[in-house]
């Protein structure tokens, strides 16, 4: 585990992101990763929500915050 933090770009959609942080996490995990969103105005709760499940269920089991 690094001392380094990781701030994605902002997501609207997971899955292209999530293929990549896999890889990267293969050779380097941060200490946390910040995950910026679009505005609410442009993305509901009811969308952010799985989104936000997808990124943490690949971080998370590395004790990534």
């Amino acid at each position: 585990m690094s001392e380094l933090y990781l701030a994605t770009p902002v997501l609207a959609q997971a899955e292209p992101f999530l293929s990549a942080l896999h890889k990267q996490l293969a050779t380097c995990q941060p200490a946390a990763l910040l995950l910026r969103l679009p505005p609410v105005a442009q993305m509901p709760d009811s969308a952010a929500a799985p989104l936000v499940a997808a990124v943490a269920s690949c971080v998370q089991p590395l004790g990534i915050a």
